[in-house]
């Protein structure tokens, strides 16, 4: 199994650590499960070297212990009020990151989000209710025209056309619409 890039282990994978040791399961067994390297999983073995055995809630109260100071809380997970906002204005009004960090800054919010970076990450880290990469992505339904006549068809509709490069379009205007098709292959 490939490993993904480093990502802190979590208060849950310290409780699968907890579980799986207190059953018998080996280092390299845990590390699988969690998809970590077995140094990681020594590493973190380390947090409860003075105790009898590992204790999730040990390790984790000493990780912020450690930690308090490497940054600070994200801004959504401190005001529940704004992300329900900002999930309102996602899911209802279908705005983007950009269009909503401008919304809050033309409301004077106290405490905004300045980056779309921000929001992405509070939508990563399911701080933004009923908000996933994919509804953001499915609620999006503008496009740009760029000035030689180009039009960017975003990633979404490629994929729920299952569209490769370079493969062919129908493409109609209704009245004031225009409809795009995948190519029927005659």
């Amino acid at each position: 199994m490939k490993k993904q890039g480093y990502k802190r282990l979590s208060f849950d994978d310290r409780k699968v650590i907890e579980r799986m040791l207190k059953k018998g399961g080996s280092v390299s067994e845990i590390a699988k499960t969690l998809n970590k390297s077995d140094q990681a999983i020594y590493h973190e073995l380390k947090r409860c070297k003075g105790l009898e055995r590992y204790n999730a809630d040990f390790a984790q109260q000493d990780y912020l212990k450690c930690n308090k100071y490497n940054g600070r809380e994200a801004k959504l997970e401190l005001d529940n009020e704004l992300a329900k906002y900002i999930s309102k204005m996602i899911l209802e009004e279908s705005l983007s990151p950009v269009e909503i960090i401008n919304r809050l800054r033309s409301e004077n919010y106290p405490n905004f989000p300045s980056s779309k970076t921000t929001i992405y990450a509070a939508i990563d880290n399911g701080l933004i209710p009923s908000v996933t990469r994919k509804t953001l992505l499915s609620k999006r339904k503008k496009t740009h025209m760029f000035s030689n006549g180009l039009i960017k068809i975003p990633r979404w509709i490629c994929d729920e056309l299952s569209l490769e490069d370079n493969e062919d379009l129908e493409i109609d205007i209704v009245h004031d619409k225009i409809i795009i098709k995948k190519a029927s292959n005659n």
